[in-house]
């Protein structure tokens, strides 16, 4: 490496050049003004296999240069990595002033945490674009946000402050030329084309920028009066900022604003949370850390995230309430909800950003990027609307514009052809249409910019030194320049000075409020803080001596941690060496640029033996790391004063390398990502599912769900089969779809993917739960014991097989057999699935509830019942649903004045009620709920007893009865299972035991579960309560690698049985067809029929009444087929009529007139008159 660092205004070989004309509008970073013209590098000369502009960029040789690029010898040159700034050469870069080169990369450093490799050049010729499936985390979200400060914020702020210093008419000359332009215009209907002339000017000629609008400091202008007023930090001592606050070195001031800026709306958060306001503690005091990673020290903090929760909950105890008990049913919630959409939220802020970023660097670009081709695109958008307006009336405009509203409202049919026709012709076209890939083509965000200025300095060997520290103290005085060059503002210098220096008042009532401080009282607890720091620190000095001994001892975990804690500064790093460590040795990481072969990175073990080296061509993924956790870094901070080193992951094709304790980890970064020809992109975490992006942007997903309902999902899993778990974006939110059948079986098993949260969420508006029972819901035990809602599975051990289930199913199966017997030899026309609904519900309720339950009570209650199943949507998505959803409404109040009349008589302790409600009914009476809720929590098993099991039977009585040849093969099956005899009256009595069916009746068997393919919509919808990785062993990417899926906190997820009950790779391409003996089959397609067919469920949500409509379900089909004949009005064989598309039921209906106006005739068949019908449902008989 060549010493060569610079001398003391030593300045690269270009003509002597003006001072820059000074510049208080740009808040990004670069000047608007370049130090000197700048001929534009030609693109296109550059090299043809540089992947993108910003390589071909960076490798081309500009006719001006600045130090960075006048070095061409193969070893590597020092351009004053340890100097100050002022000891480095101006300009490095040729265009760019070298204080606006450290605002890039100080906020290149920040932004910039974690990069991979891709395959292909993007659309737009720019790498280092932000993935599309970025991660949300609190870091990236702060950082997102401090980057919409020092844009869009400053920007839009300057803007209002420009409109106020026009109208104020202070700068008289100004505001009269436009006024005169404006009012001629007017005069003469010419506004639109001559404010499109005018923005064409100002885009095209950057001179005009500074007539038509002269540049004041943001900070020294009245937004409300456009005049001249003292900064909001007494001072102006930076010009970019809204504060005017000083600093050490150009754009510091506005960085640490938007620092602020985060940490003021993250005070007013926990503030409120914690309650403070009237009643402030007797020491406030905050901190506040980041970091990532796993200590001694960061096991002892608290999760931050939880931190406001918990201050809530601690205050509310402070004034005497109860944390967490009634009326408090939002936390979990809205806790989940704030979680899933802040990804979606921090996205948007870095689109509009970047976007902003973009706009600016088109109007003002800095070198070596094109300077005039992207203003060129501007104006060239604007000028047909300049033509336009010329010859157009307003009448046409107005006509024009509600043709295009209305068209676009009614001609959604013309519309999706059209988007369709564009996906056969180009599929790329949507992305194509982004302004980064049309209009703003080639041209950089900051990153994209800064990326390119370090391309600049490796191509030439000359690795640009990072940006200066402002290590001296900050002082309250004016810059330089202060006030300068501000004579258009029509104020007087004496007003002019007044504001930009501190006032003398300024300075009075800072020294009385330093006098004030020192006479102040010491605070009573400094002793017991300042013993508190000494213990801590004494406690952190043992955590690392521990540490050191585990390390010793080749814990690979106290390895990673040694030394990031350094007792003495770390010495000098760069631009070849940086100190780090490797599995806890000491060494240094080598970047090495002589390499024949092409640049390698290497780390060497103190005492000078390698241990390994990395091609950097073969770098897939870098990564920044955080020495300790947030809570570490805060309490060594704290304790100790002492910095904590940070580290990074690189992986490449030799494997990943962890270094840690690494001195300057952002350069070191830096020189990795930008000495090779790799083309990166932005990441911040894990690889979620991938987006299946939607044909209408943003909201085309959420459009079709809208629309098509099941039949959506239905296309998703024919159109992506390929595609084992995807996330489907709608609009701000997303959702996870798994149409693996694999995966959806391991999704089961997560106790992580939890049905709970959806439950919480819609008890209370679907089925009407009082405060009590929402209370317990909301507010589980926080001492670790049993949840309410957990408890409530329990008693479903009982609809286990066994006596209890038995008991069950004889009552219901011998319920329906006296229906069976009333039918008579000959035909009787019914309106089918309405007598199918009512007899079947009296049955099954009945075996639940006893002889006295309220519908055999009230017969009219089956209807109520049956309307409240219908309008679950209404009750859950409408407003006022007492109005709005008056019929579901009203059929559930019904319900439940029965239930509790019916609990209020003690008939849920009578003999024959089954024992589940019994059950259910002793486990909510030992939670304390009152008679009433526990007759409103009833409610949910007596609607979920019967609005699956009734349609199911339905649909197995109409495809067996629609098939004669299926009819003949059950009868010939069923006869060999059924037993007969006489009664004591002597009649013929035929009798089924329903256990026998799985062993002696496959194809029945088959049939019950080919109908549930064929009809089963069940979404199986969970939430991800944390932060969760998804895999199977038969899920796997092109080289045989199993694949994971990180699943985020607060995200929904659906696993539709539409997709998985219709794939074509497990049921074969008749799998549209219904085929009553598809699952008589060998055992290796029988497992994966298993995988795939899940119409109850899984995990801990399966289904527990499941055995019971087995029995039920069976019992009834094999007592129809045997011993009824049940045809059309004309006599014919009935026709499966057409299944409803709901969302909301998990088995489908036949469409609602199909209910109301279906007729089938029943009889008994000839030979089977006489027969009177029972089941056993154990081993024992049960009589009728």
């Amino acid at each position: 490496m060549e010493s060569g660092t610079p001398m003391a205004q030593e300045t690269a070989p270009l003509a002597p050049t003006p001072a820059p004309a000074k510049n208080y509008d740009n808040p990004i970073g670069p000047q608007v003004q370049p130090v000197q013209p700048i001929k534009p590098v030609d693109v296109d000369a550059s090299p043809e296999d540089l992947p993108t502009d910003s390589h071909a960029l960076a490798a081309a040789e500009p006719e001006e240069k600045g130090y960075a690029q006048t070095h061409s010898a193969s070893s590597v040159k020092d351009l004053g990595w340890h100097n100050d700034s002022d000891s480095i050469p101006r300009p490095l870069i040729a265009g760019l002033p070298n204080d606006d080169l450290w605002v890039l990369l100080r906020r290149f450093n920040k932004q910039i945490q974690h990069v991979k490799t891709i395959p292909e050049p993007p659309m737009d010729n720019l790498d280092l674009n932000i993935s599309p499936v970025e991660e949300f985390s609190p870091d990236k979200l702060r950082a997102t946000i401090e980057r919409l400060y020092m844009t869009i914020i400053v920007g839009s702020t300057n803007g209002v402050k420009h409109i106020a210093r026009l109208r104020s008419w202070r700068e008289r000359p100004r505001t009269m030329a436009f006024l005169a332009v404006y009012g001629v215009a007017w005069v003469y209907n010419l506004l639109v084309p001559t404010i499109a002339a005018f923005m064409m000017v100002l885009i095209l000629v950057p001179s005009t920028r500074n007539i038509a609008f002269p540049s004041a400091p943001i900070s020294l202008i009245d937004s409300s009066s456009g005049g001249v007023k003292t900064p909001a930090a007494g001072v102006l001592g930076s010009d970019d900022s809204l504060t005017g606050a000083p600093e050490n070195h150009p754009g510091e001031a506005v960085e640490q604003e938007a620092s602020n800026f985060v940490n003021a709306f993250s005070a007013i958060a926990i503030s409120s949370a914690a309650g403070k306001g009237n009643q402030p503690p007797p020491s406030p005091s905050s901190t506040s850390a980041e970091g990532e990673g796993e200590s001694t020290l960061d096991a002892v903090v608290p999760d931050p995230t939880e931190a406001p929760l918990k201050a809530a909950d601690a205050q509310t105890k402070a004034a005497g309430g109860k944390a967490g008990t009634k009326g408090d049913k939002t936390k979990e919630p809205m806790s989940a909800a704030m979680w899933a959409k802040a990804r979606p939220v921090m996205r948007a802020i870095s689109d509009t950003t970047d976007t902003y970023e973009r706009l600016a660097n088109a109007l003002s670009p800095t070198a070596p990027f094109p300077l005039l081709a992207p203003r060129l695109r501007l104006a060239a958008i604007l000028s047909p609307l300049l033509i336009v307006s010329l010859f157009t009336s307003a009448h046409a405009v107005v006509k024009g514009t509600s043709f295009a509203i209305g068209f676009g409202f009614f001609g959604g049919p013309i519309i999706e052809r059209g988007i369709e026709w564009l996906d056969a012709k180009n599929p790329d076209w949507q992305r194509m249409l982004r302004l980064r890939n049309s209009l703003l083509k080639g041209v950089p965000t900051n990153a994209q910019l800064t990326i390119t200025l370090l391309r600049v300095g490796e191509k030439h060997n000359a690795p640009l030194p990072p940006p200066p520290e402002g290590q001296a103290a900050l002082k309250d005085v004016p810059h330089e320049t202060a006030g300068e060059d501000l004579e258009h503002l029509d104020a007087s210098k004496s007003e002019i000075d007044a504001a930009v220096n501190p006032s003398a008042e300024l300075e009075k009532e800072k020294a009385k409020a330093q006098k004030e401080e020192k006479e102040k009282p010491k605070k009573r607890g400094r002793h017991f803080v300042a013993f508190l720091r000494g213990t801590v620190r004494g406690g952190v000095e043992t955590m690392l001596g521990a540490d050191r001994l585990k390390a010793a001892a080749g814990a690979p975990h106290a390895k990673k941690r040694l030394g990031v804690v350094p007792s003495t500064p770390l010495p000098p790093a760069g631009p070849t060496s940086f100190p780090a460590r490797y599995k806890g040795s000491r060494g240094c990481a080598v970047l090495n640029n002589d390499n024949a072969s092409g640049p390698v990175l290497r780390w060497t073990k103190e005492g000078g033996s390698k241990e390994w080296s990395i091609d950097i061509g073969g770098i897939k993924e870098v990564k920044k790391v955080g020495g300790l956790g947030w809570g570490g870094k805060m309490v060594v901070g704290w304790a100790t004063g002492r910095e904590v080193a940070d580290g990074m992951v690189i992986t490449a094709a030799e494997g990943e390398f962890l270094l840690t304790a690494v001195g300057m980890r952002d350069e070191l970064f830096n020189r990795v990502v930008a000495v090779g020809d790799h083309m990166w992109e932005s990441w911040h975490d894990k690889q979620e599912p991938p987006i299946l992006k939607p044909k209408i942007p943003i909201f085309g997903h959420l459009i079709n769900l809208i629309c098509y309902k099941q039949k959506f999902y239905g296309e998703l899993g024919q159109h992506s089969a390929e595609l084992p778990i995807f996330t489907l974006p709608l609009g701000l939110a997303k959702m996870y779809i798994i149409t693996s059948p694999a995966l959806v079986q391991a999704a089961m098993r997560k106790k992580t993917l939890s049905f709970d949260p959806l439950t919480i969420a819609f008890a209370e508006r679907m089925v009407g739960f009082g405060p009590n029972i929402m209370d317990l819901m909301h507010n589980p035990p926080t001492n670790g014991t049993e949840r309410w809602l957990h408890a409530q599975h329990k008693p479903y051990d009982t609809l286990a097989p066994g006596a209890a289930l038995n008991d069950m199913n004889a009552r219901v199966l011998n319920s329906i057999a006296e229906t069976l017997n009333s039918v008579g030899p000959e035909f009787e026309t019914k309106k089918f699935y309405i007598w199918l609904r009512n007899s079947f519900t009296v049955a099954t309720t009945g075996a639940l509830f006893g002889a006295q339950n309220p519908l055999t009570e009230d017969p009219k209650l089956n209807d109520s019942l049956w309307d409240y199943e219908g309008g679950q949507a209404d009750l859950l998505m409408k407003p006022f649903p007492s109005l709005l959803a008056k019929k579901p409404f009203e059929g559930r109040a019904a319900i439940q004045r029965a239930l509790r009349k019916y609990f209020r008589a003690g008939h849920d302790q009578d003999s024959d009620v089954s024992l589940v409600i019994k059950e259910r009914v002793a486990v909510n009476k030992k939670w304390g709920l009152p008679l009433d809720d526990i007759a409103d929590h009833e409610l949910g098993m007596l609607f979920v007893s019967v609005t699956n099991a009734i349609p199911t039977l339905f649909w197995m009585i109409f495809y067996v009865f629609h098939d004669s040849q299926l009819v003949t093969d059950l009868q010939k099956e069923l006869l060999e299972s059924l037993e007969e005899s006489k009664d004591s009256n002597g009649q013929r009595e035929c009798i089924f035991s329903v256990a026998k069916f799985s062993a002696e009746c496959p194809l029945l068997v088959s049939t019950y579960q080919e109908v549930m393919r064929m009809t089963n919509r069940q979404l199986g919808t969970r939430t991800v309560i944390e932060d969760t990785h998804l895999s199977h062993s038969s899920v796997v990417d092109a080289d045989g690698t199993p694949k994971t899926y990180l699943l985020k906190k607060g995200t929904h997820i659906q696993m539709p049985t539409i997709i998985t009950a219709y794939s074509p790779e497990t049921w074969g391409e008749d799998v549209l067809e219904f085929k009553p003996r598809r699952f008589i089959t060998n055992r290796e397609q029988e497992r994966l029929q298993n995988r795939a067919f899940n119409p109850f469920g899984g995990g801990k949500h399966l289904c527990p009444g499941r055995h019971f409509a087995y029995a039920e379900i069976l019992g009834a089909v094999a007592a129809l087929v045997l011993g009824f004949e049940i045809k059309t009005p004309e006599g014919g064989n009935v026709s499966v009529p057409p299944i409803t598309n709901s969302m909301v039921e998990a088995v489908c209906k036949p469409l609602p007139e199909v209910q109301q106006t279906l007729l089938a005739k029943i009889r008994r068949r000839p030979g089977w008159e006489d027969v009177k019908w029972r089941f056993v449902a154990g081993n024992e008989k049960t009589e009728a």
